[in-house]
């Protein structure tokens, strides 16, 4: 799964797709750094729309367009593998598909029963692209709320050793195609085929990322790696 993501950058790798249709563009004075992007958070994407490219604030956590009201589950993270059978995730994933910017996220190693936080980022330390669906709910009085879930997939070598769950990464030559509504399903399995082969680079981070509240640089900052030890006789 990716429960966490992190924004830290001024520059977004989508500018130039947005200044192309001169379309409204956020710019950095709408940012603020942000190390610890949970669900439930408002988050910045680049979708498509009547042919433009439009930057968007949304809701982290899909609410399906055909929910009875905003009280019913919300998914954080739709999996790839059989996302097209899922009555929630089928309609926005073949029309609805969108990009997310992100440094890095976080996620947990599982180490004798005790749950330990890694930041993951690429081995470059770019900025990278997270796909994502969003849906469009309609409310009884008209307004609508726009939100959505990160696709996740089975972690490559890289990662696995810490979860066997990643984010979905669009390489930049395919931002356009994937935001393209009119593409077929395989041709959709063609990007995300591709998109499984991220080199990623890790390190453990401190706990305190476990509270969504918590922010600041020093949350992605290295840490010793813990090692749990067994009890010994005096440890109870």
């Amino acid at each position: 799964m990716c429960g966490r993501f992190v924004r830290f950058a001024k520059e977004s790798i989508f500018a130039d797709l947005i200044l192309r249709d001169g379309s409204p563009f956020l710019t950095e004075e709408h940012f603020a750094p942000r190390y610890n992007i949970a669900p439930g958070s408002p988050v910045e994407i680049l979708r498509k729309d009547s042919g433009k490219y439009l930057s968007d604030f949304v809701l982290w956590g899909l609410l399906p367009a055909w929910s009875k009201d905003a009280l019913q589950k919300r998914y954080s993270n739709a999996r790839l593998e059989g996302i097209e059978e899922k009555p929630s995730f089928r309609g926005p994933y073949l029309r609805r598909r969108c990009l997310i910017q992100a440094e890095g996220y976080y996620e947990w190693m599982t180490k004798n029963k005790i749950k330990y936080p890694y930041y993951i980022y690429t081995s470059d330390l770019a900025s990278f692209a997270l796909g994502g669906i969003y849906d469009i709910w309609m409310g009884k009085d008209g307004s609508e709320e726009y939100t959505l879930a990160l696709i996740t997939t089975q972690a490559n070598k890289s990662v696995s050793y810490i979860h066997d769950r990643m984010p979905l990464v669009i390489p930049k030559e395919h931002y356009e195609s994937w935001l393209d509504p009119s593409l077929s399903s395989r041709e959709i399995q063609k990007i995300t085929d591709i998109s499984k082969s991220n080199i990623w680079k890790s390190h453990q981070v401190s706990k305190e990322v476990n509270h969504s509240s918590a922010n600041g640089s020093h949350l992605i900052q290295a840490m010793a790696e813990e090692v749990d030890k067994d009890p010994g006789l005096f440890d109870y």
